[in-house]
C-alpha cells in the first residue's frame, strides 16, 4: 500500500478497489534471461456500491509491462491485469531493480502498489563448478572454483 497526501489528508488504501494478491513479485535471473518469475495476474474487484474508474500504472519502467491499464468496475465485477518483466529486462546489466506498479482508484483517488524486484546476476554467480585441468607433467587435476 502507498500513502498518498495532500495537505493535512492521508490515504492508506485504494478503498473499494480491492487488488489481490497482496504482494509484489520478486524475480533472478541471468543476465540475458530467463528469470525465474516472468508475471503475476492481480485480480481488482469492486467491493463497494457504485460503479469505479481504476488505472494502472509501471511509471517509467520500461522492462515491466500490463495487460491493461484501466477501466470501469460496476459494483462486484472483478478484472484481471498480468504484470510482466519483458523482454527489455533481457538487457539490464547486472543489477538490482525494483519497479512500482500503481493501482489507482479514479473516483476515490485512492493508490495502492506492487513492487517487481528483479535481480541480474552472473551465470555462476553464488555457484560451484568442477574443472579438469592438466598440468605440466601430465597429470590431471579437479579444482572447484566458486564465482
Amino acid at each position: 500500500m502507498i500513502l498518498a497526501g495532500v495537505g493535512s489528508s492521508l490515504w492508506a488504501d485504494a478503498g473499494n478497489l480491492t487488488i489481490t494478491p497482496a504482494t509484489g513479485i520478486s524475480a533472478t535471473g541471468f543476465a540475458r534471461g530467463p528469470f525465474s518469475v516472468t508475471s503475476q495476474t492481480y485480480v481488482l474487484s469492486n467491493a463497494g456500491p457504485t460503479t469505479l474508474n481504476w488505472q494502472a500504472n509501471r511509471g517509467n519502467d520500461g522492462w515491466v509491462s500490463l495487460s491493461q491499464l484501466g477501466g470501469d468496475l460496476t459494483p462486484g465485477e472483478a478484472t484481471q491485469v498480468e504484470v510482466r518483466i519483458n523482454s527489455k529486462a533481457l538487457d539490464l546489466p547486472v543489477t538490482n531493480v525494483t519497479a512500482t506498479v500503481t493501482f489507482l482508484n479514479i473516483e476515490e483517488f485512492l493508490s495502492d502498489v506492487r513492487q517487481v524486484d528483479l535481480s541480474v546476476v552472473l551465470p555462476g554467480a553464488g555457484s560451484a563448478e568442477a574443472v579438469t585441468v592438466t598440468v605440466a607433467n601430465g597429470t590431471m587435476s579437479a579444482l572447484n572454483i566458486t564465482a
